[in-house]
C-alpha cells in the first residue's frame, strides 16, 4: 500500500496517523540505499510546509542536478513526493518531512545531518545573493561567505528572471532564517537577509521586513565584533547596510525614533571605518527619517549634505536617489520648480545607472508635482510611464501609489468614473501597507465610492 492509496481510501476524513506512518515506512523500505538517503535529506531542508526545491535538494545531498532529479523521480514513483506545477515537488503526506527527518535521526550521524542542512542554507544564501545582484547591480557588493559554495547555480541572467526566481522562493526566507537562528548560524542569518534586500524592497511587507532585520542585526553585530580590526570590514559594512535597511521599514510604520537610532548607529560605524560612502548613505537615511517625521527643513539639511558627499565621491546613481528625495521634500514645502528640477536630474541619473525602480519612482513623483500645479496631460503621461516601470519591476506598492496619485489627478479634472477605477486598482494592490490602504480608501470616500466594488474599467494587467 502506498501513501497515496492510504489517503485515497477515505479522502474526507483523512487517514489515521499510524496508517500514514505505516504507508510511508513501507514505501521507504522499498527504496534503493542512495534514493533512501536523498529522501532522508529532504527531511532537513529548511522549507515551508511540504515544499521541496530540486536545487536546494541537490545542494543538500551534494549531488549534481541531473542525479538529484532521477532520485526525485524515483521518490515520485514511490508516491512519497509529487511534482508541483511550478517545477517544484511536495511531500504527498502533510507530515512527510517529519517522517523523513525522523529517519535521518535514526540512520544518519548528527554531523551528516548538520552538513546537509548547512549545505541547503548556504545554497539559499548564494543563490539569493546572485539573483539579487542581477536585480540591484548598483548596490554595494558584499560577496557571500559560505562554508559550502554550491557547485551548480540557477540560470538567471535578466532582471525578469531574477525577480521571478526570488519571488518563487520568497516563502523560503522565514523557515530558513528560523532554522539558521535556532542553530546559531549568524553568518547565514545576516547574509541571507542582506541578500534578500531586492525582494524585501519590492514586497514591502513591513512586519516581515522588520522581523527579518531584528534577527539579522544582532547576528551581524556578533560577526562584526569578532572580525579582526586589521581586515577589510565586510562584516561591519553589512551591519551598516542592515541598520539602514531596518530604518527604512521603521520610518515607514511611524517608529521614527528607532529609525533615527539605527541611522546614527550606521553613521557612527561608517565614521570609525572612514567609510565615506557609508557616511553619505547614513546622512541620506537621516534625511529620509526627517522627511517621514514631518521635519522638511531638517530633511533638506541632511539630504543636501548627503548629495554633496555623493557628488564628491562621483556616485551618480546614489546622487540620483538623494535628488529624488530632495524633489519630494521641495514638493512638500511648495517649492515646485525646485522639486521638478531635482526630479528631472534624478530620473536622468537613475536611468543612466540602470536603476529602473528608482527611475520609475522619480517619474511618478514628477507626475505628482505636475498634477499639483495643474499640468494634467504631462502628469498623466508620467504616471502611465511610471506604472509600466513598476509592473516590470514587480513593485506592486509603488504601482498602487502611482494609481492613487493618478486617480486623484483624474478627480481634480472631474473625471470621476476614471478616478474611481484607478483608485480601486490601487486598493487591490496596496494590501501590504496599512497607511497606503487608508489613503486610497480616504480618496474613494471623498468620491462616495466603495473600494471593494469591482470595476471593468482599466482592469489590472497581471
Amino acid at each position: 500500500m502506498t501513501v497515496h492509496d492510504t489517503v485515497a481510501a477515505d479522502p474526507a476524513a483523512g487517514p489515521p496517523e499510524n496508517a500514514v506512518t505505516d504507508a510511508l515506512d513501507q514505501a521507504y523500505q522499498a527504496l534503493a540505499p542512495r534514493t533512501a538517503l536523498v529522501y532522508r535529506t529532504l527531511g532537513v531542508l529548511p522549507l515551508p510546509s511540504t515544499r521541496i526545491d530540486p536545487g536546494m535538494a541537490a545542494a543538500a545531498t551534494g549531488l549534481d542536478p541531473a542525479a538529484t532529479e532521477l532520485h526525485l523521480t524515483t521518490l515520485t514513483q514511490a508516491r512519497l513526493i509529487a511534482p508541483a506545477d511550478d517545477g517544484m515537488f511536495d511531500f504527498v503526506a502533510t507530515d512527510g518531512r517529519r517522517h523523513a527527518a525522523a529517519l535521518g535521526r535514526q540512520e544518519d550521524s548528527t554531523g551528516a545531518t548538520d552538513k546537509a542542512r548547512h549545505r541547503a542554507l548556504d545554497w539559499l544564501v548564494a543563490e539569493f545573493a546572485a539573483a539579487g545582484r542581477v536585480v540591484d547591480h548598483y548596490r554595494r557588493r558584499i560577496d557571500p561567505q559560505v562554508i559550502y559554495p554550491p557547485p551548480h547555480r540557477a540560470a538567471v541572467a535578466t532582471t525578469e528572471q531574477a525577480l521571478a526566481w526570488l519571488r518563487t522562493r520568497s516563502t523560503y526566507l522565514r523557515p530558513a532564517l528560523e532554522a539558521a537562528d535556532a542553530y546559531g548560524l549568524d553568518y547565514i542569518v545576516s547574509q541571507l537577509v542582506y541578500a534578500a534586500w531586492p525582494l524585501i524592497l519590492r514586497e514591502r511587507d513591513y512586519g516581515q521586513w522588520i522581523w527579518m532585520h531584528d534577527l539579522a542585526i544582532p547576528a551581524a553585530r556578533n560577526l562584526a565584533d569578532a572580525a579582526p580590526r586589521t581586515r577589510t570590514g565586510g562584516a561591519r559594512l553589512m551591519l551598516r547596510e542592515l541598520y539602514g535597511a531596518r530604518a527604512a521599514a521603521l520610518r515607514a510604520v511611524g517608529r521614527h525614533t528607532e529609525a533615527i537610532e539605527d541611522c546614527h548607529s550606521a553613521l557612527a560605524s561608517a565614521k570609525r571605518e572612514a567609510d565615506e560612502t557609508g557616511q553619505a548613505q547614513a546622512l541620506h537615511n537621516l534625511g529620509a527619517c526627517a522627511q517621514a517625521a514631518d521635519a522638511p527643513i531638517l530633511a533638506l539639511i541632511y539630504l543636501t549634505r548627503a548629495l554633496e558627499r555623493r557628488c564628491d565621491l562621483h556616485r551618480a546613481r546614489d546622487a540620483g536617489v538623494t535628488r529624488l528625495l530632495l524633489g519630494v521634500v521641495e514638493h512638500e514645502l511648495g517649492n515646485h520648480p525646485a522639486a521638478l528640477t531635482h526630479l528631472h536630474t534624478a530620473r536622468r541619473q537613475l536611468e543612466d545607472a540602470d536603476d529602473a525602480l528608482n527611475a520609475s519612482r522619480a517619474q511618478a513623483w514628477w507626475g505628482r508635482v505636475l498634477a499639483t500645479v495643474g499640468v494634467f496631460d504631462d502628469a498623466d503621461k508620467a504616471f502611465a510611464a511610471a506604472r509600466e516601470g513598476f509592473r516590470e519591476q514587480g513593485a506592486d506598492l509603488w504601482e498602487a501609489r502611482t494609481l492613487l496619485w493618478e486617480g486623484e489627478s483624474a478627480a481634480a479634472q472631474h473625471r470621476k468614473e476614471t478616478a474611481i477605477a484607478l483608485l480601486r486598482q490601487a486598493h487591490a494592490l496596496c494590501t501590504g501597507s496599512l497607511d497606503d490602504v487608508q489613503r486610497v480608501e480616504a480618496a474613494l470616500q471623498r468620491l462616495d465610492a466603495d473600494p471593494t466594488e469591482p470595476t471593468a474599467v482599466l482592469a489590472h494587467r497581471r
